[in-house]
């Protein structure tokens, strides 16, 4: 079965989509913005094993919960920071300086580690939201102001390292957001 993602701007109706899919695809594994993704990385950390350590020990009454919603993959910890609910102030803030968007990392590592990415993953039967285009884009735009060439450059890269023949995009278009 094809891996599909759903891109589109804000407000497109991707997440409805998804929601919709979910309901009549149920083999489908579904990866939504700020779940653990063998992909994207949205809404989550991406710390080393220091980084990580100062945040277990910053919200010791979180500990627990932050253990339970990480994924360690190599030398890297993925907390999925948002799927944490809390009324400690300033937590979710913190935790989003550890992502890799939002001009965070240059975007020679946001590459590098975005391909990497793409590259080790070998999976059918998924359903992505967000995962190919939107963070990244807007990450590339306007973040670190690459122009057009590099933009398209890059996905070159990154669509060399994916499996086409399990590969659906939908990309939805809408020319009035406001009614969405």
């Amino acid at each position: 079965m094809n891996n599909i993602f759903v891109e589109g701007i804000q407000g497109s109706g991707k997440s409805s989509l998804v929601q919709e899919l979910t309901k009549e695809l149920r083999e489908l594994h579904v990866y939504r913005e700020g779940d653990y993704s063998p992909i994207e990385l949205a809404w989550c950390t991406w710390m080393d094993e220091k980084e990580y350590q100062q945040v277990l020990n910053r919200y010791e009454v979180l500990k627990e919960e932050i253990i339970k919603n990480t994924v360690k993959e190599a030398e890297h910890f993925i907390v999925t920071y948002t799927r944490i609910l809390t009324e400690i102030s300033g937590f979710h803030k913190d935790l989003e300086q550890y992502e890799i968007y939002n001009g965070r990392k240059s975007a020679e590592e946001v590459q590098k580690i975005v391909c990497s990415r793409y590259e080790k993953f070998t999976e059918s039967g998924c359903l992505f939201e967000c995962s190919f285009f939107q963070n990244i884009v807007e990450d590339l735009i306007l973040f670190h102001q690459l122009n057009d060439d590099e933009i398209v450059e890059f996905y070159r890269e990154l669509y060399s390292k994916i499996d086409k023949d399990n590969f659906l995009m939908i990309y939805l278009q809408s020319d009035n957001i406001t009614q969405n």
